[in-house]
């Protein structure tokens, strides 16, 4: 019902979703290559300590996307994730539900992780995700 716009928690899920929309159509990674597995890898999917994963999606030009996912009700902070590839990072969409949980100056740092040559530390909010592709500025 349009009537439950009425309510901000209800209006927060819309603007997500309208914030999911609006990165999904720019972000060619995240569907240039639904179809073929040259398009996903997974970066950790073995922390249950944390309940928490990881995955890049890839687009057929190349283009990256690492998704960080925390199934957790507890923000982690100083979460190290793997990355594919060095270099300056940046958060393009977090769904931190309100917490006002932003990760800035990402930097990759060299060292092997998970069983890539970079990594780098970040917040993942409690029950929320946090979208991350390379910063080519």
């Amino acid at each position: 019902d349009w009537d439950c716009l009425n309510w901000p928690d209800h209006r927060g899920v819309q603007q997500l979703v309208a914030d999911l929309n609006a990165l999904y159509k720019k972000s060619p990674a995240l569907w240039s290559q639904d179809f073929t597995p040259d398009g996903f890898q997974w970066l950790t999917s073995d922390d249950s300590d944390h309940n928490t994963l990881s995955f890049v999606r890839i687009g057929k030009n190349g283009e990256q996307m690492v998704v960080v996912v925390n199934f957790s009700g507890t923000a982690w902070q100083d979460y190290q994730v793997a990355l594919p590839q060095g270099g300056r990072w940046r958060e393009v969409l977090t769904t931190d539900g309100g917490s006002d949980i932003h990760n800035t100056n990402i930097e990759a740092n060299a060292g092997p992780y998970h069983s890539r040559d970079y990594s780098t530390k970040i917040t993942v909010p409690a029950l929320g995700v946090v979208f991350l592709e390379p910063d080519n500025n």
